[in-house]
């Protein structure tokens, strides 16, 4: 769906190529179990900053280098990082794009709408489990 309400001019690029997307949109999730950094960068646990009655969108810095001063890198990594891969992929296709690297556009648009669809699912934001 997400190709349809594209801006015109970039429509008819991915409507060709609809078919590769949608096959390696699952590229990621086939990488977690080869490349150890790979698991991080589907979540967040975002709950693990804050406590009680804190919000935690306005404890965690917006910018990964701030995130790191203040949490230290491995806490990030134990906890996820997917709002800020999302952002490092976002660069990786400006620059296919500034390139010209159709190969590239498309994988990395594959593997962004990944980690934007993770970065939507509840059980990938948070770490608390409700037992009722």
């Amino acid at each position: 769906m997400a190709v349809f309400t594209l801006p015109p001019e970039m429509v008819s690029f991915y409507k060709e190529n609809i078919e590769f997307v949608t096959a390696h949109a699952v590229d990621p999730d086939k990488r977690r179990y080869a490349n150890k950094y790979e698991a991080p960068r589907h979540y967040i646990d975002i709950d693990h900053y804050a406590n009680e009655g804190e919000n935690p969108f306005e404890i965690m810095p917006r910018y990964w280098k701030d995130a790191v001063e203040k949490f230290t890198e491995d806490t990030l990594q134990a906890y996820g990082i997917v709002p800020w891969h999302v952002e490092k992929m976002v660069g990786y296709l400006t620059y296919a794009f500034k390139n010209n690297d159709a190969n590239a556009v498309l994988r990395t648009s594959a593997d962004l709408g990944h980690y934007i669809a993770d970065a939507h699912v509840p059980l990938h934001t948070t770490e608390i489990i409700m037992v009722s």
